[in-house]
């Protein structure tokens, strides 16, 4: 498993993250960030279907070194039609702009009615 890298600015704001699941499919989400002892704190959950906007902060940078963040992400296809694709979205950003690294993005289609994602990204400060 790959583990993907996101710097941050030592000097910058408290970075975010936020969750955008698309093409009209239905999709719930937990994040957690871990510490360098696999000790873990879950800093958001939610769905795509409510009116909340899907944007976490997450600690000053310092607090990021060399922790890792992760996500689960469940969709599911409102029907069983052929051609259903999914996409998602996960942005870090900090001081309003996407980090290095920070744009991860899957998509594709769906070979069943549901789709199940789980990604990770370490922080690194420059």
């Amino acid at each position: 498993m790959s583990i993907r890298s996101v710097q941050l600015s030592r000097s910058g704001g408290i970075p975010e993250v936020e969750f955008i699941i698309g093409d009209a499919q239905l999709g719930v989400y937990r994040t957690y960030l871990w510490d360098e002892n696999n000790a873990s704190e879950e800093i958001g959950h939610g769905n795509n279907v409510d009116n909340v906007v899907d944007r976490y902060p997450l600690r000053a940078p310092a607090d990021l070194e060399n922790q890792t963040i992760s996500w689960e992400i469940l969709i599911q296809a409102p029907s069983t039609a052929p051609g259903q694709t999914y996409s998602v979205s996960v942005i870090i950003r900090q001081d309003g702009a996407v980090a290095t690294g920070g744009a991860i993005q899957e998509a594709g289609p769906m070979s069943d009615r549901t789709k199940a994602l789980v990604g990770f990204a370490r922080f690194q400060l420059v």
